[in-house]
């Protein structure tokens, strides 16, 4: 899937005063930065051009093997969230 980062911030006592991690999902469906650069997942849709259906999107999404969580939930231009089984 791609890179997996923790980052720990301890206060003096070496105790952990901050932890985050970014898995792979959160790399790869990254929105554009403020450079402009598109994010891979935003990459590969925008290749599908005239064959955005429901399916090909998920198919997509799909082949960047992203956690389940990120896997099943797709955004509507219009806001609505759709849940999509991907077992196709």
């Amino acid at each position: 899937r791609g890179a997996l980062a923790h980052w720990v911030k301890t206060d003096s006592d070496a105790n952990i005063d901050r932890y985050a991690c970014v898995v792979p999902t959160t790399w790869n469906a990254s929105p554009a930065d403020a450079g402009g650069n598109k994010g891979p997942y935003e990459k590969a849709l925008m290749s599908l051009s005239g064959m955005a259906t429901q399916l090909n999107i998920c198919r997509v999404i799909r082949s960047f093997d992203p956690c389940i969580a990120c896997a099943v939930h797709l955004i509507k231009p219009d806001g609505d969230v759709e849940k999509f089984m991907l077992d196709v």
